[in-house]
């Protein structure tokens, strides 16, 4: 493949940080401590360790939290209906905090001095070079599945591809000023070394980032979004036995 040259540029808030959200909370001071001691475990520990530690710290939290639990399980239940599955909904939720934990050693071994370079299989990379030889843009968007944040960023550069990502300054560990700013930036500062550009913005000031994913798609760039229901448009539609309400606001741009 005809791999583009790799070009890696700032982290560009295109909005300002809403005035109205909580500078620190609780969660915070509690998260401080949280993050310091799992970085340790993914620093000191093998790989190999990670496994069986997140399903143990998955499983304590979903004993500590059994009203948020319930209502997962709930969710998750209607679309195994009628599945060979079906009896697996409390599984699927407790694997689903199991591997978030285990996201969170991979984040951690990152900031470790040598980085952490996991083995993936890149599968559809032929649609990539597709678009790089028609001299087409390229719209990434990445679905809300376990470890989808880091290790989709590390296949994009793989490719070769430099990525204009948008974001919110949300994306992390919290939604406090303090959060936003230093606790999210532990995640936000491994993600970007495998980004061309991050652009982020309020979920109610997305205009002027959403004008720059335009420009780079027009130069023929490749733009990213993640899957979600925030946006000035959006369309529900009929999705695994219930619905599924998305933006759509990728999809027009992909289409222009």
């Amino acid at each position: 493949m005809n791999k583009p040259e790799v070009v890696t540029r700032r982290e560009e808030l295109v909005s300002a940080p809403s005035a109205a959200r909580p500078r620190i909370s609780a969660k915070d001071i509690y998260e401080v401590p949280r993050l310091g001691f799992q970085a340790l475990l993914a620093w000191t520990l093998p790989e190999l360790a990670w496994w069986p530690l997140s399903r143990l710290f998955g499983r304590v939290n979903v004993l500590l939290h059994p009203k948020r639990t319930a209502q997962e399980i709930a969710e998750i239940t209607p679309v195994l209906t009628g599945t060979p599955i079906e009896n697996r909904a409390s599984e699927i939720a407790f694997e689903n905090w199991a591997n978030r934990v285990e996201e969170r050693f991979h984040y951690m071994r990152a900031w470790r001095p040598g980085g952490w370079e996991p083995i993936i299989e890149i599968i559809g990379g032929e649609h990539v070079t597709k678009s790089i030889e028609r001299g087409s843009g390229i719209v990434f968007w990445a679905v809300n599945f376990s470890f989808k944040d880091l290790v989709a960023k590390i296949a994009w550069r793989r490719l070769g591809l430099s990525v204009s990502h948008f974001s919110r300054p949300i994306h992390g560990f919290s939604k406090t000023q303090f959060g936003v700013r230093y606790l999210n930036a532990v995640r936000r500062g491994i993600e970007d070394q495998y980004l061309g550009e991050r652009l982020m913005a309020e979920e109610h000031e997305t205009r002027a980032a959403l004008v720059k994913l335009r420009e780079r798609l027009e130069a023929k760039g490749a733009v990213s979004f993640t899957v979600g229901d925030q946006g000035r448009r959006r369309a529900t539609a009929r999705f695994l036995g219930g619905t599924l309400t998305l933006a759509t606001g990728p999809l027009a741009l992909a289409r222009m």
